[in-house]
C-alpha cells in the first residue's frame, strides 16, 4: 500500500472514536455528512436520507449487484440489502471498517447479501461487468 493510501487508513483509524461518538455509528452505520432536504430535521435523519435519495435515483432492484466503493462501516451496503434486496459488495482500505461492516451486517440479518473486502476502489480485482451499480 502506498503512502497516500496508508494516510487514508490512518485518518479513519485516528477518527474512529469520534465517528462512533458523534455519528452514533452503531445505529447510523455512516461516516459521511448526510443529505439535507425538506424531509430531514436532524443529523441522524440526514444520514439515512442520503441512502434513500441515492437508491431512488438509481432505481436499485433485488436483481442488482452493487459495488459500494469506499463503503466505510458498510451502512449503504446494509441499507440496500435490507430495503432493496440486492447483493452488495463493499470495499474499503480499512481492515477495522471491514470487521465492523461484517459485524453490523450479521447483526442486521443481511450477511448473506453482503460482502466486505479490503481493496482500493481505483484498483480492484473484480472482472469487468461484475456489478450493475457502482455506489
Amino acid at each position: 500500500m502506498n503512502t497516500y493510501l496508508k494516510n487514508i487508513v490512518e485518518y479513519y483509524h485516528a477518527t474512529e472514536k469520534a465517528y462512533h461518538l458523534h455519528w452514533d455509528v452503531k445505529n447510523s452505520l455512516s461516516v459521511h455528512y448526510g443529505y439535507w432536504d425538506d424531509k430531514v430535521s436532524s443529523f441522524s435523519e440526514s444520514l439515512l436520507r442520503m441512502n434513500e435519495v441515492m437508491a431512488e435515483a438509481v432505481g436499485i432492484t433485488s436483481s442488482d449487484r452493487v459495488l459500494d466503493a469506499g463503503c466505510g462501516v458498510g451502512g449503504s451496503s446494509i441499507y440496500l440489502a435490507k430495503t432493496r434486496g440486492c447483493h452488495a459488495v463493499g470495499i474499503t482500505l480499512s481492515d477495522r471498517q471491514v470487521a465492523q461492516a461484517e459485524a453490523f451486517a450479521k447483526d442486521r440479518g443481511v450477511s448473506e447479501q453482503t460482502e466486505f473486502k479490503i481493496m482500493d476502489y481505483c484498483h480492484t480485482d473484480f472482472p469487468d461487468a461484475s456489478f450493475d451499480v457502482v455506489w
